[in-house]
């Protein structure tokens, strides 16, 4: 991002070394930019697919531009002027909420994310399942053990920063979650688990 502020770039495209972009992307964000008049757009999102699971929130909507409240870094498209009326990633969180704590900082500026209703990339989270706990569709990602830490420890820094965007009900209700994904589905449960409440030990410190 500085680099392109340096050099007068007015969008930055952030992609992750795992994704596979369609080559049209890019086009369609420039279209989506061309065709909206106001110059509140933070930060620019599209469909995703990832390979592993099922997610019908991530790859279809009806509507041409949607405002979603977050979206992750790979394949966002970043307004750099926008961006550089907040104070940026926070590089302190290291590995996980990094997207959703940039997101709600553009949000808190009065910026807005946006995805677009096109198909713009294929991801991978992990090695992704679709499960059920009772009614609720949950997805086990079967990442490695270790992000279980950042993951909680950046659950509870996030509702420090953001308590209006990110109340302490949803933090508390997302801990609880994954707390219960780790304990039914997730392999090395024990490595997870003590990985998961030295977060949560850390976070509130």
């Amino acid at each position: 991002m500085d680099y392109a502020n340096k050099n007068r770039f007015n969008w930055v495209l952030s992609v992750d070394q795992d994704s596979v972009l369609d080559s049209k992307l890019v086009s369609e964000y420039k279209k989506c930019i061309r065709n909206y008049s106001n110059d509140n757009i933070g930060m620019l999102t599209c469909l995703i697919k990832d390979r592993n699971f099922k997610d019908s929130s991530a790859e279809k909507q009806e509507e041409q531009l949607k405002e979603v409240p977050i979206c992750i870094t790979s394949a966002a498209f970043t307004n750099v002027k926008n961006y550089f009326s907040t104070v940026g990633y926070d590089s302190n969180l290291f590995i996980d909420l990094v997207d959703t704590d940039i997101c709600l900082t553009l949000r808190e500026k009065n910026f807005k994310i946006f995805r677009i209703n096109y198909l713009g990339i294929y991801h991978e989270i992990g090695h992704g399942e679709n499960k059920k706990i009772l009614w609720k569709d949950v997805i086990v990602h079967n990442s490695s053990a270790f992000r279980e830490y950042y993951m909680a420890r950046n659950s509870i820094i996030l509702q420090k920063k953001h308590p209006r965007l990110y109340p302490r009900k949803t933090m508390l209700n997302g801990l609880a979650l994954n707390f219960l994904i780790i304990t039914l589905f997730e392999n090395k449960k024990l490595k997870r688990l003590s990985n998961f409440f030295r977060g949560i030990k850390d976070g509130r410190r």
